[in-house]
């Protein structure tokens, strides 16, 4: 993912504002668990759909929206910074933790293919990836910078 060399060009990040850093890191974790979000949601979609798409183009796109949840969960985990974004933050670590967890049951599915996908665990996994849409909502509002964001293009759980 490379976070760091992506923003530390970044304005507001030169200025030396501790704010600034904090939001800009926080705006680098948002749209990473929205993008792992969107990926979830297509592969489920899939999976709801019963397409033909092979196990293993299905395991490649899992393993790396793994990677980037992995990666933005050890950043959430190692960045604290109290006051104001501090529920931010928490929220956030919510939503990756809930992801993961849809993560971990669609690769299970995938990986066990030859079974029919059973309509009552697809529904628990879009219930969860539900959840974690609404938080990462919730999430969106709690700075000026994150208004502006829409989280309902292509993820299952906005159109459900």
């Amino acid at each position: 993912m490379n976070r760091a060399k992506t923003f530390h060009a970044d304005s507001q990040w030169m200025t030396g504002d501790i704010d600034s850093k904090y939001l800009v890191e926080m705006q680098i974790d948002f749209h990473e668990l929205k993008r792992s979000m969107q990926s979830l949601s297509g592969v489920l979609m899939l999976v709801q759909l019963k397409a033909t798409t092979e196990a293993t183009q299905l395991l490649m796109v899992l393993k790396e929206t793994g990677n980037w949840l992995a990666e933005t969960f050890e950043h959430l985990s190692q960045v604290s910074h109290g006051g104001r974004f501090e529920d931010f933050r928490r929220v956030c670590v919510n939503v990756c933790t809930s992801l993961q967890s849809v993560h971990r049951e669609l690769v299970e599915w995938v990986q066990q293919r030859g079974m029919e996908a059973r309509h009552q665990a697809i529904h628990k996994m879009l219930l969860r990836l539900q959840y974690a849409h609404q938080q990462l909502k919730r999430a969106s509002s709690f700075s000026p910078a994150f208004e502006m964001v829409s989280l309902n293009t292509s993820c299952a759980c906005a159109h459900h």
